[in-house]
């Protein structure tokens, strides 16, 4: 049986104008257990939850989102 693991990944929203990011960022990650937490102001704390694999492709998705966002800005 796979073990699941988890991976907490901070954002600065700052830096990110759209006001949809996080809902679109939930869409994405659909495949994954997320939990979404203010952790400061200004900055978002994200709970990933599932098998290794799909965590890590989790953080590339994120990573190449928030690289997305700051090209148009």
């Amino acid at each position: 049986m796979a073990k699941t693991t988890k991976k907490e990944i901070v954002i600065d929203l700052r830096k990110i104008p759209d006001p949809n990011f996080l809902d679109i960022l939930k869409n994405k990650l659909n495949f994954l257990d997320v939990s979404v937490k203010m952790s400061k102001p200004g900055q978002v704390s994200i709970l990933l939850k599932g098998l290794r694999e799909r965590i890590n492709y989790g953080e590339s998705i994120i990573k190449n989102l928030i690289i997305e966002y700051k090209k148009e800005n």
